[in-house]
């Protein structure tokens, strides 16, 4: 007999779980790919398992932040926004400040989240 196994969703697998549905709900096709596989230049440490939603077709690039340095994404943001993307960093929302700081004049948007009655919220858009 074969018995399935199920693990826990972690914050950032709902975060894009949500995050890939807010763009198929609006007719976009979106998949959730490693940012390494994303990132131009060069591979910075830190960014083994951060991953992003990526929307293709409107070359949108949604970088999904857990509780790493937001220092670690950001050489990923100069490179995919000088690329042409829309970036933004969903982050989560006792992060925004440093987010702020460390992504200043950054070609993105920050877009804070937390968990409200077991779902994932997110906020307004803000530029850092």
């Amino acid at each position: 007999m074969a018995t399935a196994m199920r693990t826990a969703a972690t914050p950032v697998d709902r975060v894009c779980a949500a995050a890939a549905a807010a763009f198929w709900g609006a007719g976009e096709r979106a998949i959730d790919v490693p940012l390494l596989e994303m990132a131009q230049g060069a591979r910075p440490e830190g960014l083994e398992g951060v991953r992003c939603i990526v929307a293709s077709d409107v070359r949108v690039v949604e970088i999904a932040v857990d509780e790493r340095a937001v220092e670690a994404v950001a050489t990923a943001v100069w490179d995919l926004g000088g690329a042409g993307w829309d970036v933004v960093v969903l982050i989560p929302a006792a992060r925004c400040g440093e987010a702020h700081a460390t992504l200043r004049g950054a070609p993105c948007t920050l877009q804070p989240w937390w968990t409200a009655d077991d779902a994932i919220a997110f906020g307004k858009p803000e530029t850092p």
